[in-house]
């Protein structure tokens, strides 16, 4: 499991790391909505480049593009010639949506990765994202 193998393969050091950010993620969305609602582009900017980072070093791939495209758009570290966003709520509004879809599929690996567990893990496959779902696939057994 790559995530994992960043870590030093200290599996106990994931876990610990995905859990806490289960848990930050999930208060996300209604910090962005008061971000957006007073205009704070650096603070979001500032939150979407701490998110984009965890989520790579965890291995949630697609949240971590998503959050570097809500970085990009906001203008902190844009392309070259592109405009930063004037609006921030729909920016805002999509990282919202993408990190309450993820916590879920986080949560199940997280559960997956239990230390007391026995044999292969096993979790409802169907509930993890894609990136998740390829870390699951790479989490050793027991």
């Amino acid at each position: 499991m790559p995530a994992i193998a960043r870590l030093g393969g200290k599996t106990g050091l994931y876990r610990q790391m995905l859990r806490r950010f289960v848990d930050e993620l999930a208060g996300m969305p209604g910090a962005l909505q008061g971000l957006a609602a007073s205009a704070d582009r650096v603070s979001a900017a500032r939150l979407l480049h701490t998110v984009k980072g965890v989520a790579a070093t965890l291995g949630a791939d697609g949240l971590a593009a998503l959050a570097a495209q809500g970085e990009r758009e906001l203008g902190a570290g844009g392309a070259p010639g592109s405009a930063p966003q004037t609006d921030t709520r729909p920016v805002l509004g999509r990282a919202g949506v993408a990190m309450q879809a993820a916590i879920p599929g986080l949560t199940a690996l997280w559960q997956a990765l239990r230390p007391d567990r026995r044999g292969p893990p096993t979790w409802p496959r169907q509930s993890l994202t894609p990136s998740a779902a390829r870390c699951a696939r790479a989490a050793p057994a027991g």
